[in-house]
């Protein structure tokens, strides 16, 4: 039996997805010291051939690899949740960072509290073409206001929930059509809709690395939006 299931979708992200994948092992490790099984599912969507090189390097028993073609981050998130042989899944982008104590410490705060509940890190550290730290809110905090995600997104992607939160409330694609993207965003409108509560891990960190030509800001040039029907 496995207990956590640590997901990194991989695109183009080259040499950079290395110290990634080091950082997901480094978390399960220590989550391996304190008595849990866990497992490292590389999902490569359209991966480049330098990332796809990358992955070809690592020969550890505990890793799978899958190639998909969904072109799509949230669509791949849904892939991964349903091939996941654990029962918590951590999903991590291919070139953001997490904290050592990251699986362990998201994994007691799940377990000491029965509700429906998507666990996200309480800072954000970004770095690479510009550098600042972002705190994120949690639910039950007398300063959350639902309405105000309407107009900001409150929690990034990276986040920590039992399996069946993924597979009750897959992820939606990228309408380019109307515009809609911002997967993250939308899932989180979605989510909180579906009666599920989105929570801080006191403490805890993560490593995001910000680019010039990310996704995030091609959308934002393009005029996306969040889907609210």
């Amino acid at each position: 039996m496995v207990e956590i299931s640590a997901v990194i979708n991989l695109h183009s992200e080259g040499y950079l997805c290395n110290p990634s994948i080091d950082s997901a092992i480094k978390a399960m490790v220590n989550a391996n010291k304190n008595g849990l099984t866990t497992e490292l599912l590389l999902i490569l969507d359209s991966a480049s051939s330098e990332t796809v090189d990358c992955v070809k390097s690592i020969n550890l028993p505990f890793v799978r690899v899958e190639h998909v073609k969904f072109g799509d981050l949230g669509l791949s998130r849904n892939y991964a949740a349903k091939i996941a042989k654990g029962n918590w899944i951590g999903f991590l982008d291919g070139d953001d960072l997490w904290h050592p104590h990251w699986l362990y410490d998201a994994y007691v705060c799940s377990t000491l509290d029965n509700r429906s509940i998507i666990w996200h890190p309480e800072f954000n550290v970004i770095f690479g073409s510009r550098f600042y730290v972002r705190k994120h809110i949690d639910m039950d905090s007398v300063f959350f206001e639902v309405e105000s995600l309407l107009l900001n997104n409150y929690w990034t992607s990276l986040c920590f929930a039992k399996k069946e939160i993924f597979i009750n409330n897959p992820y939606r694609g990228v309408d380019r059509s109307n515009k809609y993207g911002y997967e993250d965003w939308t899932w989180n409108i979605d989510t909180i809709s579906n009666n599920v509560i989105h929570k801080i891990v006191p403490n805890s960190i993560h490593y995001i690395r910000s680019k010039r030509n990310s996704l995030m800001s091609s959308l934002n040039i393009q005029g996306y939006r969040p889907c609210l029907e």
